[in-house]
């Protein structure tokens, strides 16, 4: 079972009053870190989960019960265990990467200066810590309204 999966087993009883303190923003901007989470704080991880989102058809993501935001940008889709191929914590957010990309900064409070292009995509990343590095990525197309961001953990190799 994995961590997250135990996190929303533990959820269903925890009940929404118990994610307080913790938020998608906090979790995608690395204020917060699921892989340095107590069992209490998996807990109140899984309930924030829970309560505004829900995961349809065994999807490897949840999607939103109503409106969900991050860094003030529309959550599509949410994938707490991963971003792309490395584990952390991502979201598919409504919008074209350079407006995600301000928008990302605004809510981390930091500026991106390791950025890349190549293949159609646009990526920058930071790392804040071992082990917390805030990303963003998205299309080199402007009218591609799609970009993910979030907080990667490990990198997968």
């Amino acid at each position: 079972m994995t961590l997250l999966a135990a996190a929303l087993l533990l959820a269903i009883s925890a009940g929404p009053e118990a994610a307080q303190d913790l938020t998608v923003e906090s979790l995608a901007t690395c204020r917060v870190s699921w892989l340095d989470a107590k069992d209490d704080q998996i807990e109140k991880i899984g309930a924030t989960l829970t309560s505004s989102f829900t995961q349809k058809d065994q999807q490897p993501f949840l999607v939103p019960k109503g409106r969900s935001v991050v860094a003030g940008l529309p959550i599509l889709r949410l994938f707490p265990e991963t971003v792309g191929m490395s584990v952390g914590f991502s979201a598919v957010v409504g919008a074209d990467f350079d407006t995600a990309k301000k928008a990302f900064e605004k809510a981390a409070g930091v500026t991106f200066k390791d950025c890349e292009a190549g293949e159609g995509m646009r990526t920058c990343g930071l790392e804040l810590a071992p082990k917390k590095t805030l990303m963003v990525l998205g299309s080199e197309k402007a009218a591609v309204k799609e970009s993910v961001v979030g907080c990667v953990y490990f990198y997968e190799r």
